[in-house]
């Protein structure tokens, strides 16, 4: 058991922690109203920073279930599935999709910062939400 790898391991499985942590919340706290919430047409899921937080928070528990399985020297045939699984989702969906949302959150942000976070918004989701589902 090398420490890189419990370093890597404490890494996601904090990351993990927090993206679920940040969708519980969201579920939990957050009511935006009949039209924008959970209870409307697509829920929240019709935002793609969402889709984005949600998609993170997966990546990362692959991510900890690999270093689980490195920890506890799993049969590397099912190692492989799991890190080609891993690579796979971020190549494909991870980096374009946060990329995006990251480039598109601070782009329109530059331009009106009330385009992307009104004074009503900052009085319902606290600043910290805000950051993890656009800058992450």
């Amino acid at each position: 058991m090398s420490g890189s790898t419990l370093t890597r391991f404490a890494f996601h499985a904090g990351a993990t922690a927090m993206y679920w942590g940040t969708i519980w919340y969201d579920f939990h706290h957050i009511d935006l109203g009949p039209a924008i919430g959970w209870d409307a047409y697509g829920g929240k899921l019709r935002f793609l920073t969402f889709i984005d937080l949600c998609i993170q928070a997966l990546f990362y528990a692959l991510c900890t279930g690999y270093d689980l399985s490195v920890l506890f020297r799993v049969n590397p045939k099912q190692r492989l599935v799991l890190k080609n699984a891993k690579d796979h989702m971020f190549t494909v969906m991870v980096f374009p999709i946060g990329a995006f949302v990251v480039l598109m959150f601070w782009a329109i942000y530059a331009v009106d910062r009330e385009l992307v976070c009104g004074p009503v918004l900052y009085r319902i989701v606290e600043s910290t939400s805000i950051h993890l589902q656009s800058t992450t």
